[in-house]
Order: C-alpha cells, then sequence, then structure tokens
C-alpha cells in the first residue's frame, strides 16, 4: 500500500516538473518571438524613414517629382539595389533585406472639402487669406497641373472672419470677394491670355458656388490652361474644389481628369523580417513646408503572413 502511494507521490511530482518546464520554455518561446519582432519593427521603421527622406529630397530638385499611378518606387538598403517602380502591394519576397517602397502623388479630382457625392463640408485646414489689409495679409493659392483633357473646374468658397470658423460679417461699400485669374496659352501661338473672374459673397449663405453660374473651363477649344489663382479679400475663405465634367455639376470625375493638389503626398512603407512600417507624409506645394507625418504600424503575425502578402493586421 505505502509502495503504492509513494509511487503516485512520484508520479505527480514528476507531472509537476514536467509542467513547470513545458511553461518555462513556452513562457521563452513568446518572449523570443516578440523580441524579434520588436527588432524587425525598428528596422522597417527606419527603412520607412529612409524613404520618407528619398521623397523629400525628390521633391526638393523637382516640384512635380511622383511615382507611375498604382505603382511604388522599391529600394533594397541592404543591398543598396533598386527594383524600379512595382505594381503597389506586391509582396517582398526577401525578409533578410531592408526594403523601402516609396509612392509620390500630386495629382487630385477633388480637395478635400468635396466629396464624392458632390457635397461641401468647408476644412478649417484648406484657407486662403485675406489680401486686403482687413486680415492676415500673405494669401493666394495658385492650381496648376491640369493636363490637357477639357473638362470644368468647380469652385466653392465660404467667406469666414480673418483667423475663425465663423461666417464673414465684414461691412463694406465693397462686398467680400475672391479674385479669380486663370490663365490660358494659345495652343497655335503660344500667347497667353489672362482671364480675370471675381466671386462675390452670397449675404444668404456666406458662400460661393461656381457651379451656380458655371464652372471654369479648363482647356477651352484652341487653348491650354496653364494655372488658376485665387486671392481674397475683406474675408478669409475656406475653399474647395473639383473636377467635373460639366459646367453646372459639383460631383468630382471618376473618368481621370484632374489638377495638381495642394499637397504633395509622400508614403514610404519599410519592410523588415515579419514586420512593415508605414509613414505618410504631406508636403505643402506652395512653400515646400512638410505639414505632417503620421505613422501606421502593422506586425505580420505568424503563419503565411509576410511583409506584402496581404495578410498584415495594420494599426495606426
Amino acid at each position: 500500500m505505502k509502495k503504492g502511494s509513494s509511487l503516485i507521490l512520484v508520479m505527480l511530482v514528476i507531472s509537476s516538473v514536467i509542467t513547470v518546464i513545458v511553461g518555462a520554455q513556452r513562457i521563452a518561446l513568446v518572449q523570443f518571438q516578440q523580441a524579434g519582432q520588436s527588432d524587425d519593427n525598428v528596422q522597417a521603421y527606419s527603412a520607412a524613414k529612409a524613404g520618407i527622406e528619398d521623397g523629400l529630397l525628390r521633391f526638393r530638385y523637382n516640384k512635380n517629382a511622383a511615382t507611375s499611378d498604382g505603382k511604388s518606387y522599391r529600394f533594397d538598403l541592404k543591398t543598396g539595389s533598386s527594383s524600379g517602380e512595382v505594381t503597389n502591394n506586391t509582396k517582398v519576397t526577401t525578409t533578410n533585406d531592408q526594403i523601402y517602397d516609396l509612392k509620390m502623388v500630386y495629382k487630385t479630382n477633388k480637395t478635400s472639402s468635396i466629396s464624392d457625392s458632390g457635397v461641401f463640408t468647408p476644412d478649417p485646414n484648406l484657407t486662403i487669406s485675406d489680401t486686403s489689409g482687413v486680415g492676415v495679409n500673405n494669401g493666394f493659392l495658385e492650381l496648376s497641373g491640369f493636363g490637357t483633357t477639357q473638362y470644368y473646374l468647380n469652385a466653392q468658397f465660404r467667406f469666414v472672419n480673418p483667423g475663425t470658423n465663423t461666417d464673414c460679417n465684414v461691412v463694406s461699400s465693397v462686398p467680400p470677394f475672391v479674385e479669380i485669374q486663370q490663365v490660358n496659352k494659345n495652343i497655335t501661338s503660344q500667347g497667353s491670355n489672362s482671364v480675370n473672374v471675381q466671386a462675390t459673397i452670397n449675404l444668404a449663405t456666406h458662400r460661393f458656388d461656381s457651379s451656380a453660374s458655371g464652372n471654369f473651363t479648363i482647356n477651352p477649344t484652341g487653348f491650354t490652361t496653364t494655372s488658376i489663382r485665387f486671392r481674397s479679400y475683406y474675408c478669409d475663405v475656406q475653399y474647395g474644389f473639383s473636377a467635373t465634367t460639366s459646367n453646372n455639376d459639383t460631383k468630382p470625375s471618376t473618368s481621370g481628369v484632374g489638377f495638381n493638389d495642394v499637397s504633395t503626398t509622400i508614403t514610404a512603407t519599410g519592410y523588415y523580417g515579419q514586420s512593415q512600417r508605414t509613414l505618410l507624409a504631406s508636403v505643402d506645394r506652395n512653400t515646400g513646408r512638410l505639414i505632417s507625418i503620421y505613422d501606421f504600424t502593422a506586425y505580420a503575425g505568424g503563419g503565411t503572413a509576410g511583409p506584402g502578402s496581404g495578410n498584415i493586421n495594420v494599426a495606426p
């Protein structure tokens, strides 16, 4: 009886020891994996930073630097070699190299103030400052890069008090307005034709919408549109623009027509091991100032997931 009890006790002790060992191994394995992921994450982040620096350097020497539609420039920091432009989301086949994908875009069919349904929602961060001396005397906005296709540009403004988000109530013998200068170049003679118009405030709504009276014709027959410049007087203006296919339309076109955005967007995704990091930078095209950088983190996890596999979980 005692021998049987002793055997059971020994088996229980052995089972407990085995459980502790297996548990410790499991914890050590998880910690090892986490340490590896952390190191991969740092390396991927460094690669993404290198991609952003590459994009900023390109912008410095060429304001219109951009990658092809649907493609990114890929560079391997370990080997110092480039794969050229690759289709977006092309899988990275090696996890031992430090790689970044760089995407640069400055063309748009609308500003963020006009939705795809044509609804104008003023963005306080998109403002043309008053140049008349009443408010902040430093502002005009110039749009360019319209391509060669003929279409229409819808312009919408909300007039606000200088430095605020409140409707403009300046009382003047001359109502607040936006001076609009459109420069067209004659295709045959290469001579310029500057057309000046005036967008005056609607006193009832404090807004202006060019679709009410006819949007601006981009690349009219016999001409190419080189630029449109906007200056605000007596009030600041929150604005929105969209490329449309009708002179009375507000909805952004999906036919591929567009113009230079007010900023250049630089997206760099770094890869290393089982991690990928994405940085998104925005550069003011008028001043060349870096507006912001957003950081996104992604871990591949386990199994078949890996950089560029489409199975990565992304968290901002």
